[in-house]
């Protein structure tokens, strides 16, 4: 019933539930097989289930389907989990959700390496070039992190709209390693329920965003830094207590457009100090505590990526060729999914709190039960009784977890303050004439 909308060709054998089956079986096999030996694992499983209906007999047949249906079946799939997701838990009855972008290595081939690597950014690159060269200016030495942008391998940037309550997927969206969280993330916006919090880290400010949340009736909880340019004292009435200030770029201004206003909070952590804007402008809604308490659970879509990466083993795809790197990321997304969809609602039946679900032990637990050939549906109480089982553990830790390479580790800048300024008196007559022509009309 979930494919009856997809029409096929006249003369294909193979039906969308068949294909989708495979596609999540495939996406449970372990990082060490390989694609063909995932396939032929997941083939298997799909005969003895449905030994009546047609089944790919090669990973190539199997992979030129999934490659042509692939956006098409993820649709579906994607609506289906989103509403299982919606009857898991909201906060103050609004569904919150975190938003992050991370980067999914690739096989260096001809193919990744023109449509995900360098050769993406080079039609920009020489834009760029020709615009000096007319202008007459000398080129500057680049950058260290420039020059490692511009020689990084092919690599898939995935963003991700994360259901903050839950810990579960809710959408999301793959680009080269040259496209734009940002962008991205306003395309993702649509996916929402009506009333969306959207928690974000520093990476996704700009006015057209902002502006694209508020349009589509929801709200944001966004870190701001040194990037982000406010007005303060604008004269734009504000109904509320608190501390405001205004995102209104100059080319806003020029084009007419009204300010968007947002309530600043401000928190300390132990190296710096976390900035935040909310477009929730009363304070009784959302207070200060909470909106720290909100930031810190969005930390929590940096474990979900350590998951998939690490824990179920894509860190690096195997797909050799760029579309059917997308495939194996769009399921893979799925398949762990599915697995802490299975284990959260195993753990609420059981009485237990569904935070509490420890990924890499229901992983374990799916591929040790299901990934059997003489596995059948008799078992699911079984499987079930696993999921339950699969919880984190209760010790108290003695020593850190935190590596002990340090050259390893990851160097992060802070964000650093927002540059928060006083409006002029130029921009607070525009503000007013604005004002003034609102209540006209």
């Amino acid at each position: 019933e979930m494919f009856a909308d997809l029409h096929r060709h006249g003369n294909s054998r193979w039906q969308p539930l068949t294909l989708a089956m495979l596609a999540v079986l495939w996406s449970w096999g372990t990082s060490d097989q390989t694609l063909d030996g995932r396939f032929q694992v997941a083939a298997g499983l799909v005969l003895s289930w449905c030994d009546s209906t047609f089944v790919f007999t090669t990973y190539k047949g199997f992979i030129g389907a999934l490659a042509t249906w692939n956006n098409k079946l993820i649709a579906v799939v994607q609506q289906a989990f989103q509403r299982q997701v919606q009857t898991l838990l909201c906060w103050n009855g609004r569904p919150m959700f975190g938003v992050d972008g991370t980067k999914v290595g690739v096989p260096w081939t001809e193919s990744t390496d023109r449509e995900l690597g360098q050769q993406t950014l080079r039609g920009r690159k020489k834009k760029k070039n020709a615009k000096k060269k007319r202008r007459g200016a000398a080129g500057k030495p680049k950058s260290a992190n420039s020059q490692a942008h511009q020689e990084v391998r092919p690599q898939l940037l995935l963003t991700l709209v994360w259901h903050m309550t839950s810990g579960l997927p809710w959408s999301w969206k793959s680009s080269p390693v040259s496209g734009s969280e940002r962008d991205d993330a306003r395309e993702l916006v649509r996916s929402l329920p009506a009333r969306s919090i959207l928690v974000c880290d520093a990476g996704f400010t700009g006015y057209e965003l902002w502006q694209e949340i508020l349009g589509a009736g929801h709200d944001f909880v966004i870190r701001i830094g040194s990037n982000v340019k406010l007005l303060k004292n604008l004269g734009w009435k504000v109904r509320f207590r608190g501390e405001f200030a205004y995102l209104w770029p100059e080319g806003q201004q020029r084009a007419g457009a009204e300010p968007l206003v947002v309530r600043l909070a401000r928190f300390q952590t132990k190296r710096t100090t976390v900035w935040l804007a909310t477009s929730i402008l009363d304070g009784r809604e959302l207070n200060d505590k909470q909106l720290e308490d909100l930031y810190r659970m969005r930390w929590g879509i940096e474990g979900w990526f350590r998951s998939l990466k690490q824990t179920f083993g894509r860190r690096t795809l195997r797909s050799r060729d760029a579309g059917h790197a997308r495939c194996e990321l769009d399921w893979s997304i799925v398949g762990l999914g599915l697995i802490q969809l299975q284990g959260v609602q195993a753990l609420e039946a059981a009485g237990h709190d569904a935070h509490r679900l420890s990924e890499a032990e229901a992983i374990r637990v799916v591929r040790g039960t299901l990934l059997h050939a003489d596995y059948s549906v008799e078992q699911l109480p079984t499987l079930t009784k696993r999921l339950q089982s699969a919880v984190l553990d209760t010790y108290e830790r003695k020593q850190p977890k935190q590596g002990r390479h340090i050259h390893r580790k990851k160097k992060y800048k802070s964000a650093g303050d927002p540059n928060i300024i006083e409006a002029t008196p130029e921009q607070r007559l525009l503000a007013s004439q604005l004002q003034a022509a609102q209540a006209a009309a």
